[in-house]
C-alpha cells in the first residue's frame, strides 16, 4: 500500500493556520491509511480504480451501516445519563 500522504497532504503552507490544520489534517490522512491497511489485510488487496464494484452503491450502504452505528451511539448516550 502506497503512502497515502505523499500522495494527498501537500506541504503548502497557504492552508496552515499556526500548525493547526496540518496537524487535523495529519491525522484524518492517518485514519485514512489505517482503513486502507485494514481493508488491504481483510480483502487481500488494494481498492482497484478498474473493478466491476459499484462503489456508489458499496458507498451508500456504508453511510447506511455508519448511520445504524450513531444511532446506538446516541442510545448509548442518553441511556448514561
Amino acid at each position: 500500500m502506497g503512502n497515502i500522504k505523499a500522495q494527498i497532504l501537500p506541504l503548502d503552507k497557504t492552508w496552515e493556520v499556526d500548525g493547526l490544520m496540518k496537524r487535523i489534517n495529519e491525522k484524518v490522512v492517518t485514519l485514512i491509511q489505517e482503513r486502507l491497511d485494514v481493508g488491504a489485510k481483510k480483502y487481500g488487496e488494494e481498492i482497484l480504480i478498474s473493478d466491476k464494484r459499484d462503489f456508489v452503491v458499496e458507498t451508500l450502504e456504508e453511510l447506511l451501516d455508519a448511520c445504524v452505528y450513531l444511532a446506538c451511539k446516541i442510545i448509548q448516550l442518553k441511556e448514561t445519563k
